[in-house]
């Protein structure tokens, strides 16, 4: 959704986690919480390589990504969207660094018609998502 963003901590069992999880996570959460408006759309993910090459083969050989994929993919079929993903250069990322870094001065420069506040986020949803298969 244009101008609509959400951010937020890590929790306890996720601060371990690798970067591909952590890049992944809030691409699922995104599925979920603005997946409605996608439907019927084709919607490009950009992300490090990791995640690239586990978005667009559909698969990891890492539990836990697999089980944020599969989570992403029953979002895309429930919500009827297509997906592609492709690399983006961490210093042509200057938005998603401002956010995981909490710099609200340099996120609030770079985006103008960014909303006012976050979209908020489900707790149940975010529960499911943490918690193991």
């Amino acid at each position: 959704m244009k101008g609509h963003w959400f951010a937020g901590s890590w929790a306890p069992s996720q601060q371990p986690q690798s970067i591909a999880y952590k890049e992944l996570f809030p691409i699922v959460l995104a599925a979920h919480v603005w997946g409605h408006f996608w439907v019927k759309k084709y919607v490009l993910f950009c992300s490090n390589n990791a995640v690239v090459h586990i978005l667009n083969t559909r698969t990891s050989r890492v539990p836990c990504l697999m089980q944020l994929l599969h989570s992403l993919l029953f979002s895309a079929a429930h919500h009827s969207f297509s997906f592609l993903s492709q690399h983006v250069p961490g210093v042509n990322n200057q938005l998603a660094d401002a956010l995981s870094c909490f710099n609200w001065q340099e996120f609030r420069h770079l985006p103008p018609d960014a909303q006012p506040l976050p979209t908020l986020v489900p707790l149940e949803l975010l529960a499911d998502l943490i918690s193991p298969p």
